[in-house]
This record gives C-alpha cells, sequence and structure tokens, in this order.
C-alpha cells in the first residue's frame, strides 16, 4: 500500500485539500514521467482511499502498479515544504529529483486493493491509547470512526484455527488463486 510520515500527513491536514489526486503521467523532463500531486476530483476509475477521515487520495487504477508501496514524506528546506516520495520501483531519477522512470517490465503486484477504502495512520502512543477502551471483562475497544475493533487481551498468544473453505469468501478465494 502507501506510507504517509507524519511531517507530510501534518502538513496535508493544515493544507485544508480534502481531495487530493496522487500518480504519476507523462512528461517532456529527462526521465518521462513526473508524479501528479494536485486537488483532485473523483473520476470513475479511481480508487480513493481515505486517510484518518481527514482527507481521501485519489489514485487512477492504471496507475497503481507506479506507486503501490510508495512513502509520501515531506522535505523541508529554509525556502518551502515540499511533498516528495521515496518509490523503491523508480529505476532513474533526474538530478532535479522532478522527473523519474520505471523499468520497462514494471508489473502489477499482487496486492489487492479495494475501490473504497479507510487507512489509519498513528504516529504515537498517545493516539493509541486516545482510542482505546478497556471493559470491565477485559476486551480492550479501539474506536476507529465508523469502525470498532474488539481484541480480547490473554496473557497467552491467539491459537489460530483452520476456517473450512465454504465459509471462506469469494473475495478471499480470488485472492488466494492469484497467489
Amino acid at each position: 500500500m502507501l506510507t504517509i510520515t507524519q511531517k507530510a500527513n501534518d502538513y496535508i491536514l493544515n493544507s485544508g485539500i480534502t481531495e487530493i489526486r496522487f500518480g504519476v503521467k507523462t512528461n517532456k523532463g529527462c526521465a518521462g514521467f513526473e508524479y501528479i500531486w494536485q486537488k483532485g476530483y473523483p473520476g470513475i476509475d479511481d480508487y480513493r482511499i481515505n486517510i484518518n477521515d481527514d482527507y481521501t487520495l485519489l489514485i487512477d487504477k492504471t496507475l497503481k502498479k507506479y506507486i503501490d508501496n510508495c512513502e509520501i514524506d515531506l522535505e523541508e528546506t529554509e525556502l518551502e515544504h515540499k511533498i516528495v516520495f521515496n518509490n523503491e520501483k523508480v529505476s532513474v531519477q533526474c538530478g532535479c529529483g522532478e522527473s523519474l522512470d520505471f523499468p520497462d517490465d514494471i508489473q502489477e503486484n499482487d496486492t489487492l486493493w479495494e475501490d473504497q477504502q479507510t487507512y489509519r495512520f498513528f504516529y504515537s502512543v498517545e493516539e493509541w491509547q486516545s482510542l482505546a477502551r478497556v471493559q470491565d471483562n477485559g476486551d480492550l475497544t479501539l474506536e476507529l470512526g465508523e469502525v470498532n475493533i474488539d481484541k480480547k487481551i490473554k496473557k497467552q498468544g491467539d491459537t489460530v484455527k483452520e476456517v473450512p473453505s465454504k465459509k471462506v469468501s469469494e473475495k478471499y478465494k480470488q485472492w488466494r488463486e492469484l497467489k
């Protein structure tokens, strides 16, 4: 998926922009591509990635192979603050850092993305603790917006149980077939 550093997240929050188009496009630079990072509007063929219910990244589905596993960070200099991208898939990057290229045989990885998804990034223990509630029975409840995740606190490790294949969702079966 994507990683967003705390500095980048804070910068994005302070910008007030709630929908950001992220991807790559061809350019006339020395390497052939450049990143797209701009205020955007949802398209029909976009992944919509909600970040902490604060803003949404809009990513064209055809561009996933270029940006999957990319880190979004903030570079700070005395003159400016600039969103930067650390991407292991880039094969060539121009000296100015604005133009980049990818291998000709770049492939889509096996990680499936949902069309619409929500990600929670927590940058400190305090953020987790502010969401945690210990119930009388020892259960720990994390309140994450519309999602409620309950986990029993145990001194021993949990056991893994085999799930009969007829109880496995169709989506999971399709994912396993891709592996």
